[in-house]
């Protein structure tokens, strides 16, 4: 199906343009595309190599040395790093729970919309948006709705290619039913699919942009390569997006590019021969040829179809999005400074990856070097040349056999050649910082004598190396859900349905002003079963501490003991109060106060809840009593600090020190 921006509801508005204007238009972008065309053909043969070493098809189908058809085998290190390291990134994003964290400005919370009747699914009253709207807006959108299937694809393309590039377009989708009428005849019906914004992942390899920058957002434009069918260029023609004449004038090509050829030629059954239309699309600011020259240069965001073969200018509109956003975004693996594209893993793993499969080519030949001999034959035996000598052969001979036939090997075994693929193994876990525990496997080195406890701090540390890419990946999604919730703006200011008897009404405006979209990433948890231990170890110590804490109050409160013992009491549990709250904020545990409550807080509630009875008790005719609640209540004035037992403190004398819980049991 024709992808975006041919086939959307925007209604793009065209340039004017004069015969003169458009000649002029056209040898600007021609000469800009054609320079990075040029420049980008180095870098699509790179990106072709990382595909060719994920697939582990050998740089040539048969090596003819150190002799014909000698060892060709590829060791899948790229493969394993490039697997890894994608399921680890699905894992960081849909992984969790609750995916997005949303916060509203103040314009959007007092932003009123639609409300639903749920049996029925029809608008109701107004209601105010609220942030549970727009994160099951999102979590909807990103699981279900027009991100779900381009999410794989990103996490996907980030560790091979280093970059993932993401086309968020709005598209009004609908497939054709048929059924029979009122009469039994056969008819066609049109029902719509989907409606709304879609990501679509351009391949990496058909993304080029001009050169001499450092960073993508200050590329004055950026360009996708299109391959089109006949059919699509026609329906392009229906739609009122090319000229027929335009169209008329294409001639295919046999798509040839290279990554094609690499799946071309790791595809299990050899595909025909594919003739394409090849056009490009670029988004970004160019000069547009005015009438009348005034001197100075007016520039236009603007989105334009070319055909570089032919030197047609197929399309020039202006940017239709709100903002002029280009709409494109690219998702990093890992950001190198100053460079416009990112580093994948592919990309660090492929040294390694060809060491280690030149090692172990080596050894294959070197092992078949020492076990198939060379037979060397006088012709005084009845061998004749080219005859084939194996294992239990009889061979006759006259005079002395050893004289006659003779078995010369070409080498011995190599140990070191062993050695040389396991380090580059090694090398490629500290450059990519893909383990063995990264895939649930045993340490070859440790094996099962490495501890629970001791494996998980490994991993978690080694999760270091990865939040680098997780958190710029983090960053991109979250702009694309921002482009989303615009053409939301754009092209449903009314608000729509996005599930069963749910309404949503963005307020209009920039969205990164008035709402505060977060996404909330995977810890990288090691395992269920761990973090059930994890989780067991707390409990444990929280009961442990839980029963002190009654022994301490119980000691306090009482008055038989004397005042020294209650002090030494309070003040050990408070340090002990101190030490597990250390303890339980490593949990991302929230509400400590409530989780780990100290006797001074304990002390502080009870003497709230004793003025309160007094109050209460007061004599009768002398009005309502006055309420008393916790520090920051509404009404009544806060106690002091609580009334602790004598000699608190240094020295004997009373603390002065007055510690208020965040969170109260009172009300």
């Amino acid at each position: 199906m024709p992808s975006d921006p041919v086939k959307n509801a925007l209604q793009p508005q065209l340039i004017p343009l004069d015969e003169g204007q458009k000649a002029l238009l056209l040898q600007d972008v021609l000469n800009d595309l054609g320079q990075a065309v040029e420049a980008h053909n180095e870098r699509e043969r790179m990106l072709a190599n990382f595909l060719r070493a994920k697939k582990c098809k050998p740089e040539f189908e048969k090596k003819n040395f150190p002799w014909p058809n000698a060892s060709n085998v590829v060791v899948p290190i790229v493969a394993i790093t490039v697997d890894t390291v994608a399921a680890r990134l699905h894992r960081a994003v849909l992984g969790t729970k609750d995916i997005v964290n949303v916060h509203l400005g103040t314009a959007a919370r007092f932003q009123m919309q639609v409300s639903a009747d749920p049996a029925s699914g029809t608008p109701g009253g107004p209601k105010p948006l609220e942030e549970k709207d727009v994160k099951d807006w999102a979590e909807n959108f990103l699981l279900k709705g027009g991100a779900k299937d381009a999410l794989r694809t990103v996490f996907a393309d980030m560790p091979l290619n280093g970059d993932a590039f993401v086309s968020a377009g709005w598209v009004d989708e609908e497939k054709v039913y048929h059924a029979y009428n009122a009469v039994g005849e056969v008819v066609e019906q049109r029902v719509p699919q989907y409606v709304g914004t879609k990501w679509n992942v351009v391949a990496a390899a058909d993304v080029l942009w001009p050169t001499g920058y450092d960073d993508w957002n200050s590329l004055p434009w950026q360009a996708i390569r299109l391959h089109y069918s006949e059919a699509d260029l026609y329906e392009f023609v229906d739609n009122g997006a090319f000229a027929l004449e335009d169209v008329q004038k294409l001639k295919p090509i046999e798509r040839g590019d290279e990554r094609y050829k690499v799946v071309k030629d790791t595809s299990k059954q050899k595909p025909m021969p594919r003739q394409v239309y090849r056009l490009y699309e670029l988004r970004g600011k160019f000069k547009i040829p005015q009438v009348e020259d005034t001197g100075r240069p007016v520039f236009e965001e603007v989105v334009l179809t070319v055909s570089l073969e032919h030197r047609l200018l197929m399309r020039a509109i202006y940017n239709p999005y709100f903002g002029k956003s280009r709409q494109f975004v690219k998702v990093p693996y890992l950001v190198q400074p100053h460079e416009v594209a990112s580093e994948g893993a592919a990309e660090q793993a492929l040294p390694m990856h060809e060491e280690a499969t030149t090692s172990h080519n080596q050894v294959i030949d070197a092992a078949t070097a020492a076990n198939a001999a060379i037979t060397v034959v006088s012709n005084q035996t009845n061998v004749q040349p080219n005859e084939d000598v194996y294992p239990g052969k009889t061979i006759y001979t006259e005079g002395d056999a050893s004289k006659g036939l003779a078995i010369f090997h070409l080498s011995e075994p190599s140990v070191a050649l062993g050695a040389v693929e396991e380090k580059a193994f090694f090398m490629n876990e500290k450059r990519t910082g893909v383990s063995v525990y990264n895939m649930g496997m045993e340490s070859p080195t440790i094996g099962s004598r490495a501890t629970a406890t001791g494996t998980t701090a490994l991993i978690n540390e080694g999760n270091q190396r990865f939040w680098v890419s997780i958190d710029d990946m983090r960053r991109a999604i979250e702009e694309l859900l921002y482009l989303t919730i615009q053409q939301e703006q754009q092209m449903r200011p009314e608000g729509h349905f996005f599930e069963l008897g749910r309404y949503i009404q963005f307020p209009q405006g920039d969205p990164r002003t008035s709402i505060g979209l977060s996404l909330a990433l995977s810890s990288e948890s090691v395992n269920k079963d761990i973090e059930i231990q994890q989780m067991q170890l707390l409990m444990a110590v929280l009961n442990e501490y839980y029963a002190r804490l009654n022994q301490a109050m119980m000691l306090i409160t009482s008055p038989q003991f004397p005042p020294a013992a209650k002090i030494m009491a309070t003040m050990t549990i408070e340090a002990s109060s101190k030490v597990v709250r250390r303890f339980v904020e490593r949990f991302d545990i929230e509400d400590l106060d409530t989780v780990v409550p100290t006797v001074l807080s304990a002390l502080q509630q009870m003497q709230f809840l004793l003025q309160g009875q007094m109050q209460n008790a007061g004599p009768q005719g002398m009005g309502s009593p006055t309420p008393v609640g916790p520090p920051g209540g509404g009404g009544g004035v806060p106690p002091g600090p609580p009334a602790l037992p004598p000699g608190n403190g240094a020295g004997g004398r009373p603390s002065t020190t007055s510690q208020t819980p965040r969170n109260s049991a009172i009300s």
